[in-house]
């Protein structure tokens, strides 16, 4: 039963990872101020690895296509990404909620 609600909750990163670039695409400027203020926030509060916060510093240079290409892929790394996104704030909790309903119990 834990590894079915640690997929799960892999896919609900995934997608919500997704719709956030998705985000990015059409409003650029918002979702990037989001996320390096949310980046600012973590290390100030030192609350995640300073090598997370530098390596998601840089992915917010490239496109979105460029930064899924990475954090969503299928990887060690795509995996921490995905659990250290700095997208707090970039969807509504009507859409996040939705998106925990469509994935899985």
């Amino acid at each position: 039963m834990a590894t079915d609600m640690r997929i799960v909750g892999e896919r609900r990163a995934s997608r919500w990872v997704a719709e956030c670039l998705d985000a990015m695409r059409d409003d650029p400027e918002r979702v990037r101020a989001i996320a390096a203020r949310h980046l600012d926030l973590l290390e100030r509060n030192d609350t995640c690895g300073r090598s997370w916060i530098e390596r998601w510093r840089g992915l917010l240079k490239l496109s979105p296509d460029e930064i899924a290409s990475i954090a969503l892929a299928e990887t060690d790394e795509g995996q921490g990404l995905r659990a250290t996104a700095p997208f707090p704030g970039v969807l509504d909790n009507a859409r996040r909620w939705a998106i925990h309903r469509e994935i899985g119990p």
